[in-house]
């Protein structure tokens, strides 16, 4: 009887908010999310998608911006603005995990620009599609640590 009342109070005990925290602390996690933004997944936003957390496409390349990147040393994708070109934004997204889930955050200037005044606030997060991705991504986490706090 003593074992089942243990057991059910770790139960009432449990905080979502605390979990998720804890599981967005995970470097795999982070890294997960990142690459959903940036590049890394077939569903990456900025790379793959060409677009911001919004669904919105940032737009094609002119023809200038083509020759440039051609002919450049960057990324030579050019079938849809992809942000990436010496690769510094994608290297610079950070998650700062929060007690009611994360906050994405990249250093967006370059040369002086802010490519958000450009391409808008919503460039760094994920889209609806990607938010289910990465729930679907963590839950055997999830469950992992309800399982190793309510059992002794």
């Amino acid at each position: 009887m003593e074992d089942l009342e243990i057991f059910l109070k770790n139960i009432v005990s449990l905080n979502q908010d605390v979990l998720l925290k804890q599981i967005y602390s995970k470097g795999n996690v982070q890294q997960f999310i990142i690459s959903l933004n940036t590049e890394g997944q077939s569903t990456s936003q900025l790379y793959e998608l060409g677009e911001d957390s919004k669904g919105q496409s940032l737009g094609d390349y002119t023809d200038f911006s083509v020759l440039l990147k051609l002919s450049g040393t960057g990324d030579k994708r050019t079938d849809h603005i992809t942000l990436k070109d010496t690769g510094d934004l994608y290297e610079s997204v950070r998650i700062t995990p929060l007690k009611d889930g994360f906050d994405m955050t990249a250093n967006t200037f370059k040369d002086g620009d802010n490519l958000e005044d450009r391409f808008g606030a919503d460039i760094i997060g994920l889209n609806e599609k990607n938010k289910e991705i990465l729930a679907n991504f963590i839950l055997p986490f999830l469950q992992e640590e309800i399982k190793s706090r309510i059992l002794l």
